[in-house]
């Protein structure tokens, strides 16, 4: 048969019982919380995955770029050279002793100059003139004879898809 509670024991469970109520009353509102707290924080979780998968392909393609440049600027390694070895810096270009290079012209130093459509951007220097046209030394004050216009090309590394050609106008 059943034990029957103590009017004292039936007391402490009621209390107890009340108290669990209220606990899990508190639970319940500070879960409630915890959950719309939770559901922004998972969204920005789920875009900055995002994000870093782009860096991630950016980084890549930075680094296969700056390996094809490192190739364009320093040469390639020689693959038929010693395992002894120890220098690793010989596969330069100019490090190769001059016996080894190919003579150059001089006019493999020069470019010749872009196309007018592909230039993108076009910088003018100016001298300072009075009214009447002339032109005096900023130092001396004489008047300038023999003035000439220098043109010049900038072209910049291509990183992106378009190529930026600079072209300077000065005038001395």
């Amino acid at each position: 048969m059943a034990k029957k509670l103590t009017s004292e024991e039936i007391t402490q469970k009621l209390i107890r019982l009340n108290n669990l109520e209220m606990l899990h009353k508190k639970a319940r509102k500070r879960i409630k919380k915890f959950e719309t707290e939770h559901k922004p924080l998972k969204e920005i979780v789920q875009l900055q995955a995002k994000q870093i998968i782009d860096l991630e392909k950016k980084l890549e393609s930075a680094l296969v770029l700056i390996s094809e440049l490192q190739e364009m600027v320093f040469g390639k390694k020689d693959k038929n050279k010693d395992k002894d070895d120890d220098d690793d810096s010989s596969w330069l270009l100019w490090n190769k002793k001059p016996k080894d290079r190919k003579p150059r012209s001089k006019d493999s130093y020069n470019r010749d100059a872009p196309d007018k459509k592909d230039i993108t951007e076009t910088k003018n220097h100016k001298l300072d003139t009075d009214g009447n046209g002339d032109c005096n030394c900023p130092d001396c004050n004489t008047k300038l004879k023999n003035k000439k216009i220098v043109i010049f090309y900038e072209e910049d590394i291509p990183l992106s898809s378009q190529d930026n050609k600079l072209k300077t106008v000065i005038e001395n």
